[in-house]
């Protein structure tokens, strides 16, 4: 009676497994378990017609980045694998990484791929439970069924790439991707709390609005912070009244400003301040462009700011409440 697809791959797993064990002179068993999960949720049909040597390779060359990799930072590594080299081989490109876990890291690196061009062949992706000794990890669990510090470690296969810039410019690339992440990630409780901030200070009595516009944004901001909206920037503006023209300032003491940073790079390239446009007349036509797209994108006090806007300049002004809204 032939094995069924699920008993090879339990089967080649634990050969891999074994392999470890027998080769490694220190932490071989802890690498056997890593290798255990590591392939754990991988569809058999991607693993059993594979080398077991090169299935041994895989593993261990993710090991070693995670053993390299400190508690906190990010491991990563793009390269065409090599026998003689790295102890496996492969007809694609693998992307190794070892992160600290958090929301978006899938979609938002294999959009990156995307966006590039690239086709993904094979992902492994488990979710670890990782307990150290010093620098040195000693346990190793799926997240969930064991203490320690979680990791997710992630393996791309990707087309093969032999340009060696492009190679450096798609790691480089990919690390800025994670750095977005985590800066959204680490800033969300700051935006939430300042978006709770805000919505608790909307008064209709003490803003020179009708009430029911005030009740309007106040909802949508509760709205937006029950689990509603992904909070990637922000930043307050005012908007002052300069040589008779309506100009957008940042305000100082911001927070989370990291990631609004990078996405404002072409506002803040063409001058700190947004020109609204004359008072009294339609939006400035020199005004960037992109100028309020960004603004209503990355703040979380767009709608208030529309508020405002429309107060300010309620004569004329229908270009720039629409762009603001």
């Amino acid at each position: 009676m032939s094995s069924s697809p699920a008993d090879k791959k339990a089967e080649l797993i634990e050969r891999v497994a074994t392999r470890l064990t027998e080769r490694l002179p220190a932490g071989g068993a802890v690498a056997a378990q890593f290798a255990r999960v590591y392939y754990a949720r991988v569809a058999p049909e991607d693993l059993i017609g594979d080398d077991p040597e090169d299935l041994y390779g895989t593993v261990l060359a993710h090991w070693n980045l995670l053993r390299r990799t400190r508690v906190g930072e990010t491991g990563l590594r793009v390269y065409n694998p090599d026998y003689d080299e790295h102890g496996w081989r492969s007809t694609h490109t693998a992307i190794e990484l070892v992160v600290p876990d958090m929301p978006f890291l899938v979609d938002s690196l294999s959009m990156e791929l995307n966006r590039q061009g690239f086709t993904v062949h094979r992902l492994i992706h488990p979710v670890l439970a990782v307990a150290y000794d010093g620098s040195e990890p000693v346990a190793v669990a799926e997240t969930g069924a064991g203490d320690g510090v979680q990791l997710a470690v992630m393996q791309f296969a990707i087309d093969r790439e032999t340009d060696a810039a492009r190679i450096e410019s798609l790691r480089a690339d990919l690390a800025r991707v994670l750095g977005d992440v985590r800066a959204a990630v680490e800033d969300w409780p700051r935006m939430l709390a300042r978006l709770n901030e805000i919505a608790d200070e909307l008064d209709p009595a003490k803003l020179p609005v009708p009430a029911a516009e005030v009740e309007e944004a106040r909802a949508f901001l509760d709205w937006a912070a029950d689990n509603h909206f992904t909070l990637l920037g922000y930043s307050g503006y005012r908007l002052d009244e300069v040589d008779g023209e309506l100009v957008l300032h940042p305000e100082p003491g911001f927070v989370a400003r990291r990631l609004l940073d990078h996405l404002a790079a072409p506002l803040q390239r063409q001058g700190a301040a947004v020109r609204a446009g004359p008072v009294g007349a339609a939006a400035a036509p020199d005004a960037p462009r992109g100028a309020w797209k960004i603004s209503a994108r990355c703040s979380v006090v767009a709608v208030l700011l529309r508020c405002v806007v429309r107060w300010g300049t309620d004569h004329n002004h229908s270009a720039v409440r629409r762009a603001a809204a």
